[in-house]
């Protein structure tokens, strides 16, 4: 339906409003008064660049590439999700056993060493630390990948530590090297323990962290599971004893050879506050392992999905009434004097 009013339409109640004051109300000045603030001089200008119009639809001259062009078709390399969420299960293992052993290095240096070599980085972070808490040293980490970030006094080598190390012999104050059991096959061990022992100073000593790879008190699902993960290690030839650590640095020649035993809680089940944080952050890292590499797990394992995420769920939750717990070795040990 057309309607013939041409008014145009108003909402209920809209009404105009006088103008009672009329036009001469509103100051003006007499006459009209234009001010111009840029001098007429150009050489003037405090920008010293010609006047551009504020007009937005003027044309916008040309902008300078922000990346050099050799770089324009080299898109910065994406890390994959579960490279990401492993760095991550790093970073948390790295600030439990911080909290731990309320330290990053136990090792007790009689004056402050000048240069410390990390053999395997992880994520990176305990170079970081250890090269703020000890400014004046030069912090060298060696692995086959490297961290984004690097302070001024940290220098990355990418090799493989299997290899010969980037480092000249009789250099190097201290060597510490951290969760290595997992990448480190049986047969490679004494190789890099060797490295270890060429590029210390005489007197100088080393620090080995590592967790054993399987844990203590189990029930029977965490047991299964387990024997799983055992099968998985012999595939890989990730079956160095603990106790062959002394008896390795022994035969290369260290002396004054220790160990320091810690035992973490795996689950809530201690009484005291501290452990039992301790035991929340250790079960939580341990689970993240088995589901950041699920699918290479189900698949070498033989079991489905829902089968493998109720193993987990299962082995979990026996923790509490078997109070599991991880152990942890500490090895220091030196190079001799003579």
């Amino acid at each position: 339906m057309t309607s013939n009013n041409k008014e145009t339409w108003k909402s209920p109640g809209c009404c105009k409003i006088p103008n009672v004051l009329g036009n001469s109300a509103y100051l003006k000045p007499d006459p009209p008064i234009s001010l111009d603030l840029r001098p007429l001089d150009p050489s003037k200008h405090i920008s010293k660049k010609p006047w551009c119009s504020a007009n937005p639809y003027d044309e916008i001259p040309p902008l300078k590439p922000l990346l050099n062009h050799k770089l324009e078709n080299k898109p910065l390399p994406m890390k994959k999700e579960e490279e990401i969420k492993e760095m991550d299960r790093y970073q948390r293992m790295h600030y439990m056993l911080k909290m731990v052993n309320k330290r990053n290095i136990l090792t007790t240096f009689n004056q402050s060493p000048s240069i410390i070599v990390k053999s395997g980085l992880d994520d990176g972070i305990w170079t970081i630390e250890v090269a703020t808490e000890y400014p004046d040293a030069k912090v060298i980490g060696l692995d086959t990948k490297l961290p984004d970030i690097q302070l001024p006094n940290q220098t990355y080598y990418r090799t493989d530590i299997i290899h010969t190390w980037p480092i000249p012999a009789n250099t190097v104050d201290f060597v510490f090297q951290r969760n290595m059991g997992t990448r480190l096959q049986k047969e490679h061990w004494p190789i890099v323990l060797r490295q270890m022992f060429t590029v210390l100073k005489k007197g100088a000593c080393i620090e080995l962290v590592e967790n054993e790879l399987f844990n203590y008190q189990l029930g029977p699902f965490a047991t299964e599971l387990q024997e799983h993960y055992k099968d998985q290690c012999k595939q890989q030839s990730l079956t160095l004893d603990s106790q062959q650590i002394p008896i390795l640095l022994n035969q290369i020649g260290f002396e004054g050879i220790e160990c320091k035993v810690i035992d973490v809680p795996l689950g809530e089940w201690p009484d005291e506050t501290e452990l039992k944080h301790f035991g929340f952050m250790n079960l939580d890292i341990q689970k993240a392992q088995y589901k950041n590499k699920k699918n290479e797990y189900m698949s070498n394992w033989g079991l489905t999905s829902t089968a493998y995420d109720q193993l987990l769920s299962q082995a979990a939750e026996e923790t509490e009434r078997y109070r599991s717990f991880t152990r942890i070795n500490c090895w220091m040990a030196k190079k001799p004097l003579l």
